[in-house]
């Protein structure tokens, strides 16, 4: 009996059923990222003002992006018994601390046009959110030495080993180089002007300055609705909330005597007058 040859189909039904038994979570989200991208592609090469199409790929690239930091994630997590490690994390936390004060002071200084060293309170609010832009700095700096090793370590694979990588192999080093890339672009658009990041900062900033920083005060503030907060003897800042959002202005208000008596003191043993000064 002649041996029946195996048609190309079965040839490809037979790699794909081999790669399906050895998909990993993780593989799985690369391929299901990679399935709705080709959807998505699909959708806009036929109607390409479809918002479907839009929604579709910016799901595609989500979810390459998320199982790009989960596989970093399990991959960091070990690492972070080493004592080296430790120490570099404590070095980072130092400085990424200080790094997202100074940008909580310029948020401040940037919403009220006044030194944020008077605004102690909103300094201190901002600063767990202005550890994004700290954050989103790290990875994009990071991703021009992450993005060139993930590279590197996919072609090393095939070069340097015995055995020839697999098919599997290369797609998924292809896919986890591309939700690297991702991330990195992710994060550096964060930077950009454009970005809602800084103007969320900005509005937190001036809201947050008049609502904890600032008290009403009728000698100072013109109107009833006007904070304020005294910066010397002679000098306030004014508050005051208009239709553009809260606007902050230093005028002049000697700090003066108050003319409100006293009223009579409680009754006790121990409460005697002072004598009269000569």
């Amino acid at each position: 009996m002649e041996q029946e040859t195996a048609s190309p189909f079965d040839e490809w039904r037979l790699r794909i059923a081999g790669w399906y038994s050895r998909l990993r979570p993780t593989a799985w989200g690369y391929v299901f990222a990679t399935f709705c991208g080709l959807i998505g592609m699909a959708i806009f090469l036929w109607k390409p003002q479809s918002g479907i199409s839009s929604a579709i790929s910016h799901l595609a690239f989500s979810i390459f992006g998320l199982v790009f930091l989960r596989e970093a994630y399990v991959w960091l997590l070990p690492k972070l018994e080493l004592p080296l490690v430790k120490l570099l994390i404590a070095a980072a936390g130092v400085m990424a601390a200080a790094a997202a004060t100074g940008i909580s002071r310029m948020a401040v200084n940037d919403a009220t046009g006044q030194d944020p060293s008077h605004f102690g309170t909103t300094v201190a609010l901002l600063v767990p959110l202005s550890f994004a832009p700290v954050l989103a700095a790290l990875v994009t700096v990071s991703g021009f030495v992450i993005i060139p090793v993930t590279l590197l370590g996919g072609v090393s694979k095939g070069v340097f080993t015995w055995s020839k990588p697999t098919d599997l192999d290369v797609l998924l080093s292809m896919a986890r180089m591309f939700g690297c890339i991702v991330v990195v672009a992710t994060a550096a658009s964060l930077l950009t002007p454009s970005s809602f990041l800084f103007p969320t900062l900005r509005w937190l900033a001036s809201h947050s300055a008049y609502l904890f920083d600032f008290q009403p005060n009728p000698a100072c503030g013109p109107i009833e609705s006007d904070r304020v907060l005294r910066l010397n003897d002679d000098l306030v800042i004014i508050a005051r909330m208009t239709a553009d959002g809260p606007q902050f202005v230093r005028r002049e208000c000697s700090l003066l005597a108050e003319s409100t008596p006293l009223r009579a003191p409680k009754a006790s043993p121990e409460a005697k007058p002072l004598p009269a000064q000569k």
